[in-house]
Formats: structure tokens, sequence, C-alpha cells
């Protein structure tokens, strides 16, 4: 995807607006295990169709191929239903990376820094994609709280301190850090590398929160909340793809992360999961900077590996005009709601 997009950016950053309704996209999985494929198929039934069955067969397996008409037949069916427009939301990762030469890290050195454009996903470490239904999951606007902070407390501490350092978000006086990787990591952890990062973040007030402070005229009020996290992380995956149905917000962006701990602690704002392993936090934008001078991050974005990263900036949408990326998909009985034109 990768290879399409920044040529795409880069070409209609230079051309008027208009001049993106003249081309649109449709994407046929080659693998049914592509990030895009799998998003796809959660909004569109009829291209589910191509990571089961034959067209699954074909491209997944190592037997024998099936007869290549019916492979055509499904393909021209589907191009012919393609008449519904997606628009795709292009997020910006700025990275900078190490002088390759003497790798050394020099911040005055504008050749090491990188806009890429990216709608899928930016991954530090050995991730996958969370096991969630990306239709069921929600975001209460009422509360801006983050109620899973991504270190609990060792075992020998109180009940009360769990308690109140559950709900309380990473920086604050009741949050503790001071974990350990022995009594925390099980055996199968040990085999994964853990990730000296400093994450700073920003997330949205709650509504609540906005219109108490418009009312008592706090003119220094800001309606982004920034919290801070230092501690070791098993990986970090920041999701771009837009959640159907739900938050259809381009100014927000999916936060997961793996920390140290025995289990996944992952954070959400809001609403508590049933399934403390499997959360995530919608925010603005993000940092990510190593905590050490001579560590470097190998980076994922949209599936091409960037490597010699030293620190990351993301923002949900790319600075240009070019805001979206389009993509045609044939709808069957699935209402999509289109995100909101940004001016």
């Amino acid at each position: 995807m990768n290879v399409v997009l920044r040529p795409y950016v880069e070409q209609f950053s230079a051309k008027p607006p208009d001049w993106q309704a003249y081309v649109k996209f449709i994407y046929i999985p080659l693998s049914c295990t592509s990030t895009l494929a799998k998003y796809l198929s959660t909004i569109d039934s009829l291209y589910a169709s191509f990571c089961e069955g034959l067209w699954k067969e074909f491209f997944d397996t190592k037997g024998d191929s099936p007869d290549s008409n019916e492979i055509v037949n499904k393909l021209q069916r589907y191009l012919e239903k393609c008449h519904h427009t997606v628009q795709m939301p292009i997020a910006e990762a700025l990275i900078v990376r190490k002088d390759k030469c003497h790798l050394a890290f020099n911040s005055e050195d504008d050749s090491n820094r990188i806009s890429v454009p990216f709608i899928m996903d930016v991954r530090v470490g050995p991730i996958e994609l969370p096991n969630v239904n990306l239709c069921s999951v929600d975001y209460d606007e009422s509360s801006s709280s983050v109620v899973m902070g991504p270190n609990s407390p060792p075992s020998s501490t109180s009940g009360s301190t769990d308690r109140r350092q559950e709900h309380s978000p990473p920086g604050s006086p009741n949050f503790s850090a001071n974990t350990t990787t022995s009594n925390l990591m099980s055996p199968s952890d040990n085999r994964i590398e853990l990730i000296d990062l400093q994450l700073d973040y920003w997330h949205p007030a709650s509504l609540e929160t906005c219109k108490e402070r418009e009312k008592e005229k706090e003119k220094s009020f800001k309606k982004e909340i920034k919290c801070s996290l230092k501690t070791q992380f098993k990986s970090v995956l920041i999701y771009r793809l837009i959640l159907p149905n739900k938050i259809n917000d381009p100014h927000l962006i999916s936060l997961t992360i793996a920390t140290k701990e025995k289990s996944k602690k992952l954070m959400r704002i809001g609403k508590k999961n049933k399934e403390e392993s499997k959360t995530q936090l919608m925010i603005n934008r993000l940092v990510c900077t190593t905590k050490s001078q001579s560590q470097a991050l190998s980076t994922h974005i949209d599936g091409h590996e960037w490597q010699a990263v030293k620190f990351f900036q993301i923002n949900p949408l790319w600075p240009t005009h070019v805001k979206y990326l389009p993509f045609l998909i044939a709808v069957d009985e699935f209402s999509y709601s289109l995100p909101i034109n940004i001016s």
C-alpha cells in the first residue's frame, strides 16, 4: 500500500483539490492476512468473500490451483458492483532516523527527517492486530479518564492502592511505574525484547468537561489533555483505520500498547472493556522517543519497515489538502457514514 500511497500524496499535493475526484482505487487482496483486506471485509460483505473459499485457497495454500476462469469471473463480478466510495483518512508519520554512515543522531540534519503517509497502522515491536471486532469498539465521550493504566502495581501492594491506581492516568500521583520484570513476566515473555520508550500523547477532553469550563469562562482551558508514559514496552500500535458506525472522527487515531506486564495491559478513554487485554485509547496525536541515545527502532508503517528510527510523531491527518485516499467498494446492506469534510 505504501508504494501507491506515497506517489499519490506527492502528486496530488501539487495539484488543485478537484483533481482528486478523478482517481479512485480498488484493493484486490493477494493475501487474506492483509490488514486493509481484513478491514474492508468488515464494511463490505461482498468483499469478505475474497477471504474465504476459492479465493483464499488460490492465494493462501500450496495445493493444486483451482480453475483460473472461476477466479477471473469472481473478480469481474466484484468490479461490476463497485459503486460506493469510501474515503480512508491519510495520517502522517514524521520519523527521524540515525545517520546511515556514522549511526549518530543529529537533530539539526533535515535529511534524516521523513514524512511518511499511511492509512493503516504504525507498529513498533512484534505486535499483531488486536483481536477485537472492529465494529464493536465504542467510545464514551462523557468521560476522559484513562481507566486502565499500562502498569499495574506489584502483588505486594494493598488493595486500596490497586483501586486508586487503576483509575489514575499515567503521570498522576497515584500512578506507579515501579514494576519488576521478574515478578510480572511469564516464561514465554522473556523471549520478547523490551524497548525503553517515552510516549507523549494527547487525547480529547470529555464533552462535559468542555461545557463546564466554557461556562466558567476559563480562557486557559485546553480541549486536549497531555499524558506521558516512560517504561519498557513490548509493542506499540497506532491504528489509523476508522471504525465503522462508531468513532467517525478523522482527528482521532487508536493507540494500543503492551508493556512488560505478565498480560497485555492496554488503555482506553471512557468505558472499561470486559476483556482488559483488548482495549484501545483514542488520541489526537502522539510522539514516541527512544530513551537511550544509542537505541534505534525498527518501525513498520503500513507494512513497510523503516530501520534506525530515533523518533517519530503521529498526526491523524496529512498536512496538505490531500486528506483521504478514495476506495471503491460494493456495499451490500451496509450503511457506511463517510468522514466529515475537512476545510
